[in-house]
């Protein structure tokens, strides 16, 4: 239950209701007037698919009876049912809506795509018959924990070419809409997309990108620092595990060179996904704890948890994203496969030939 102290005085009540796990009801009534009753909105969806949901919504519009509310033939907002489908998925968000009513209907669709470095990109259209056709395209771009920047380019007819850029943060929004021109001109909102877009770009690239790149680093180090005590006993217990498995490597290595299809570790790497070399900073080197895995020419690492946590192994570079590198050979011939951190590994594979 919500309520405005400030003119245009509203009282808005909305509910939530979950039918099942797949199914949902809500509603809204918005009370402007003691003397008009409440426009009420109600949806109902359902999932169709595993990241698509259906909805289906009808909206009263300003209404009367009994004599409240007057006569309703006079008033603007009229009533309207709307079919929709909305989804998601790892890298997209995507819309689409048909509305009828006796004032306006509209064919409407929206499509966002996450970008890198917190970045988004939108592309929509609409078709209304009251506003005629309009495209719009644009993306926004997170500057930090709570605040979102961004542009977008409307044309359409009979709305002309709009340029808007968009400030928010924590749920506030500024909106400033430029009018290039009245009516629709192609040229126009091609460059007018295009030269933004690349200031953006330019921006983005030479003073924001670098100045993340700092303020991550920073708290890298402050994060290593305060934990340096923990990292270091870590480290000494790792080697230390290591030191007693050099014995059980040698001798599993012996059997599985001495087998027909022995699984022999060559190399295992371990830490910074894009310094994978035994000569960089932040990377170790497992060969005698991955060999002590092996077990009757089959290597297993299940995933879902990060390989520091395996017996022999440390954090080379805490706060860095992390891969595992292993170089083997099976029936004498060479493999080589690397996965994520979190990722599980099972060898032999013939995808892992070299």
């Amino acid at each position: 239950l919500t309520a405005t102290l400030l003119k245009p005085r509203m009282l808005t009540l909305k509910t939530y209701y979950s039918v099942s796990s797949d199914s949902f009801v809500n509603s809204t009534a918005q009370l402007n007037s003691i003397y008009d009753p409440p426009v009420l909105t109600v949806t109902a969806g359902r999932r169709l698919f595993a990241a698509t949901t259906g909805y289906i919504t009808y909206r009263t519009g300003e209404w009367s009876v009994l004599g409240w509310g007057g006569d309703a033939s006079h008033k603007m907002d009229k009533s309207s049912v709307s079919l929709g489908m909305a989804g998601m998925n790892k890298k997209a968000n995507y819309s689409g809506e048909i509305q009828t009513g006796i004032m306006s209907s509209h064919l409407a669709g929206e499509y966002a795509y996450k970008l890198p470095n917190q970045a988004r990109l939108r592309l929509s259209c609409t078709l209304s018959s009251q506003g005629g056709i309009m495209a719009s395209i644009g993306s926004d771009h997170k500057l930090s924990q709570h605040t979102r920047a961004g542009m977008s380019m409307e044309c359409g007819l009979p709305s002309g070419v709009i340029i808007k850029f968009r400030v928010s943060r924590l749920g506030q929004k500024a909106v400033l809409p430029i009018i290039l021109s009245a009516d629709f001109d192609l040229k126009l909102a091609f460059f007018g997309a295009i030269i933004p877009a690349s200031v953006a770009l330019a921006l983005d690239q030479l003073v924001l990108k670098p100045r993340r790149r700092r303020l991550i680093q920073q708290k890298i180090n402050e994060l290593r620092e305060e934990h340096a005590e923990y990292l270091a006993n870590r480290k000494q217990e790792a080697l230390d595990a290591q030191a007693l498995m050099v014995d059980i490597a040698e001798r599993k290595k012996k059997q599985e060179e001495e087998k027909q299809d022995g699984l022999v570790i060559v190399k295992a790497l371990y830490g910074h996904s894009q310094n994978l070399d035994d000569n960089e900073e932040g990377v170790i080197d497992v060969t005698i704890v991955i060999q002590t895995l092996v077990h009757e020419s089959r290597l297993t690492i299940p995933g879902g948890h990060s390989k520091s946590n395996i017996l022999g192994f440390y954090d080379p570079c805490l706060g860095e994203k992390k891969k595992l590198l292993v170089q083997y050979r099976f029936r004498h011939r060479l493999h080589q496969v690397t996965v994520e951190d979190t990722a599980a590994l099972i060898c032999p594979a013939q995808a892992h030939l070299v």
